[in-house]
């Protein structure tokens, strides 16, 4: 199932799709009405949400600080939280999304953590260790996709900026050899 999941991701370099997979498969594996997909923006210290389901894609354009809430929690330790009443939880931030039971995990790289994947569920439900565990085991196959999305992406925009410096230079020296 696993190796399943992994050969679904590897095979695309668009970290909105593979967030999107992530989604899709721990949703039918784990009980959930939310699950978000967020990436760290090191710009302004915030996690963007790339992928989101349910409840989650009402504040899809929200910025979300880094370094609040369960998610800013797992984002700073690297460690995934299963909370099972995450209203009596400090770090649970009470917004638009009303969670009763979340697992976040940190989307981690042999470096550094990219960002972190939530699941959770508005009614009163237990998830248990083995949830946890599937779910951890998910996020850790998307990000070895994630982190080679990412790569692509940067790859790219740096031959876009190549293409366009060489194409001024080009023109640069061609009205300068005609003056």
């Amino acid at each position: 199932m696993i190796a399943m999941i992994a050969s679904k991701m590897s095979n695309c370099l668009d970290a909105r799709e593979i967030g999107s997979l992530v989604i899709e498969e721990a949703s039918r594996l784990i009980k959930c009405t939310s699950a978000s997909v967020m990436l760290y923006n090191q710009h302004d210290n915030s996690f963007e949400i790339i992928a989101a389901k349910g409840t989650a894609e009402r504040i899809g354009s929200l910025k979300l600080a880094a370094n609040q809430g369960i998610a800013g929690y797992v984002f700073s330790t690297g460690n995934p939280e299963l909370v099972n009443d995450a209203t009596k939880d400090p770090r649970y931030i009470v917004n638009e999304i009303e969670s009763y039971a979340l697992i976040c995990a940190p989307i981690l790289t042999k470096d550094r953590i990219l960002g972190v994947v939530n699941i959770s569920n508005s009614e009163s439900i237990s998830y248990t260790p083995r949830d946890l565990k599937l779910f951890t085991a998910i996020v850790t196959q998307a990000s070895r996709a994630i982190e080679n999305a990412l790569l692509h992406a940067s790859k790219l925009q740096e031959e876009r900026i190549k293409n366009n410096l060489e194409r001024y230079l080009l023109q640069f020296s061609n009205e300068y050899v005609l003056i």
